[in-house]
Order: C-alpha cells, then structure tokens, then sequence
C-alpha cells in the first residue's frame, strides 16, 4: 500500500516535471529562441495547453472505458517520447525551434493528463483511513523532496552529461515508471477502500486483514473484515449500515454491564464499524465469541 501510494509520488518527479518548468525558458533559448516575448509567448501557450488537458484528464479518470492505471501508462509513454524528441533534437548541431517546442507541447499534454493529477488520485484511493494521514504526508515529502533534488540538479547534469544525456537520462527512469505502474499499481476506479484493503491483502499474502464474510443482500451487515491487534489478538470488524441508534445503545449498555469494552465508529445513524473486546478465544487462535455489531 505504501509502495504504491509513495511509488506513485515519486515517479511524478523521476518525469522531469520540475526541471522542464522552471528551466523552459533556458530549454527555449538553447533551441534558437532569442527573444524574450516569442519565449513568454510559448510559456503562455504550453500553461494554457496544460490546463485543458488537466480538465480533460479529470473526465477520462471516470471514464468506464478509460481508468487511472491506462492514463498512468499512456503518460509515462507519451513523457518518454517527448524527452526522446527533445535528446534528439539537441544532440544535432543546431537545434530547431519547431521540434524543440513540440516537445515541450507532448512533454506537457501527456503529463497533465496522467501523471499530473493521477499521482494524488491514486495516493488518496489506495492508502486506508487508518494511515491515510501519515501516508499522504510521507507521500507529499517524497514528491516534494524528490523536485528539489531535480529542480536543484539541473544545471549540474546538463554541464556533465549534455542537454541530449540529461534527456535521455530521464527517458530510463520514465521507462522505469513504466514498470513499476505495471507491476505494482492497480486500477482503482470504482472499487472502495475495503476492495483495495482485500486486493493488497490478497496480493502480500498478509494474515493481519482478513476478508471472512461478504453481504450485499441488503440486510445491513455489509463486508466483514477480521484484523489483529498489537497483541496478535485477532478481533472481528464489520463495516456495513448500522442498526438503528436505539438498537446500538441497548446492546452497548449491556455489554457494559457484563464487563465488555465496545468502541463504535461512524456517524449517528449512519455507517459504523463496532470493536468489542472481552470475547473468548479458541487454542488454535480462532474467534468463537466477539461482540461485534454494525
């Protein structure tokens, strides 16, 4: 989970984003661009290009036949070709305007319509609410941490590799994005966070979340999850459509008056999610009496 969330983060960076924004302009002139408004002129038209295609990244995201995982994919292809062009383009003995700005256009359309917006997205759909604040911010320092490194590097790889050698540098680890993103990202679109929760449990083989019961014939008892607390004791939780309000606090009041502890989780009248502790516990470490509402 947290392989994919901050995996995802960092290779927005490993993209070159940070280095082509803030040194378009020099990319610009190292191509031929001599005066300074023509340069604005094209920084202009690349921002505002990058804005449609941000508006229409947001539509194909949720698009049934599109996804998050394909758009991932198409833009890291999409970066990869536009830092080729761009290689080739310098490593010839005068570079031309005209492909050196095409580039810098691919570069920056196949960017916002993937690996822009779908770093969050995909960070925020997998991470579960229960480390979803400590994993965004490692997320958010990974990808930050990585743009200084490259935004601050720049000048230093381009004196010793060349424009052409910084380029296609960023062309392998694109390439390397490519598979990390096949191998490790799932789709998400349209699955909740119990689904990813099964699909990562089912993926590394990890005891501690266990799908036992699965009921959507609207009798309110939803998905059962079974988990482990920091003692390996294994504790049963049901995440579904609570009982009504009343209901939960006559067994909650009974529990207490036989000893039991019970923490509910959720909304008044809405979805909750009821721990009870102080069950009993079979020798070969199975659950035969958790009090367990939902």
């Amino acid at each position: 989970m947290l392989l994919v969330g901050v995996g995802v983060a960092a290779a927005q960076q490993t993209t070159a984003i940070e280095a082509v924004q803030y040194y378009v302009l020099y990319i610009l002139e190292s191509a031929g661009v001599e005066d300074k408004g023509t340069a604005f002129m094209y920084l202009l038209g690349l921002g505002l290009l990058k804005v449609v295609v941000i508006v229409l990244a947001g539509r194909l995201f949720d698009h049934p036949k599109v996804g998050r995982r394909p758009l991932l994919l198409a833009s890291n292809a999409g970066i990869a070709l536009a830092l080729v062009i761009l290689a080739i383009n310098f490593s010839m003995g005068e570079p031309s305007v005209g492909w050196a700005v095409l580039a810098l256009a691919l570069f920056v359309c196949f960017f916002s319509l993937g690996m822009g917006p779908g770093c969050w997205l995909i960070a925020s759909e997998v991470f579960s609410t229960q480390i979803r604040a400590r994993a965004m911010s490692l997320a958010t320092f990974t990808n930050r941490g990585c743009a200084v490194i490259i935004g601050s590097t720049f000048l230093t790889l381009r004196s010793a590799l060349g424009d052409s050698g910084f380029f296609m540098l960023f062309v392998v680890l694109v390439m390397g994005n490519i598979a990390f993103i096949y191998r490790y990202v799932p789709e998400t679109k349209g699955r909740t966070l119990e689904d990813m929760l099964r699909y990562f449990d089912e993926v590394t083989a990890n005891e501690s979340v266990r799908v036992v019961r699965s009921n959507s014939d609207g009798d309110g008892d939803g998905l059962v999850l079974v988990a482990h607390d920091s003692q390996s004791n294994p504790l049963q939780l049901t995440s579904g459509s609570a009982k009504d309000s009343e209901s939960n606090g006559r067994r909650e009041e009974a529990r207490r008056q036989e000893g039991t502890t019970t923490s509910t989780i959720g909304d008044e009248g809405g979805c909750g999610v009821a721990v009870s502790g102080g069950g009993n516990f079979d020798d070969d470490g199975g659950m035969s009496d958790v009090a367990l509402d939902a």
